[in-house]
């Protein structure tokens, strides 16, 4: 991967995330707009509760866009690698489990359904259970021949043999798997931070909780609270861009001997 090459697809993520940004500023300025017609208590207060409901619908472009930045930043990161063809010898263990994700997926899937059935003495079930052994042997001698890495990814964001599948949300515990899974730390994007991580499920547990209709939040969001989850997006999407330029240009993805 040559450093022409990293610089693109550094270039491609900053784009990304420029566009999102202009987009939530864009709609963070609408607040503007709500002003009082007159100096009226009655004015100031129904232009101050008409914010609170307006930024209920930023809680949902904001995680709109944490969602998509942190999908195409990896997707972008994991089709690097893919394209490179790196040697399994070379490349940390992380990644290379992780290019067996979604065989071991599949394996545990049907290990499941074997494990429901509670009749040990089954013959079928014994025959089930060595089948789908040695489907997973075939598998990754097949893998092993190839000789090189290739990170299993989807267009299909609900793909669940993605290895950047989001699940149902993408909460700070499914950021760590993902990112874990490509050979990052959470540190490295703040995660170890306890009060970052408990804004951020406030931030996820207030989205679903509007998202589904609780009354509880029909008031909307006060500005402090929105002010702290939008603190929190700026800090973990601004390092996602570093942390994968860091990864490519120092090819940490690489074992230390072959950096």
């Amino acid at each position: 991967m040559t450093q022409a090459d990293i610089q693109k697809y550094r270039e491609q993520i900053e784009a990304d995330l420029a566009w999102r940004l202009e987009e939530i500023a864009f709609f963070a300025k609408q607040l503007n707009h709500f002003k009082a017609r007159n100096v009226s208590e009655e004015e100031r207060e129904k232009a101050e509760n008409d914010k609170k409901r307006f930024r209920k619908s930023l809680v949902f472009i904001l995680y709109a866009h944490f969602e998509g930045f942190f999908r195409f930043a990896f997707e972008t990161y994991v089709n690097a690698l893919n394209e490179d063809n790196i040697a399994l010898s070379k490349t940390i263990d992380v990644l290379v489990v992780s290019s067996l994700y979604k065989i071991f997926g599949d394996y545990d899937y049907v290990k499941s359904q074997i494990e429901q059935d509670r009749d040990e003495f089954n013959f079928n079930k014994m025959q089930n259970k060595i089948g789908g052994r040695l489907s997973l042997l075939r598998e990754i001698d097949n893998f092993q021949k190839t000789g090189i890495i290739k990170l299993p990814i989807s267009s299909n964001h609900m793909d669940k043999h993605s290895i950047i599948y989001t699940e149902s949300n993408l909460s700070p515990e499914i950021v760590e798997k993902i990112i874990y899974r490509l050979g990052f730390n959470a540190s490295t994007f703040g995660l170890d931070d306890v009060g970052l991580k408990n804004t951020f499920n406030a931030f996820l547990m207030r989205r679903n909780a509007i998202a589904h209709g609780d009354n509880k939040f029909k008031e909307g969001l006060e500005a402090k609270q929105w002010d702290e989850y939008k603190r929190a997006f700026d800090k973990v999407v601004n390092l996602i861009p570093i942390a994968i330029y860091n990864a490519l240009s120092q090819k940490l993805y690489l074992k230390p001997e072959f950096r």
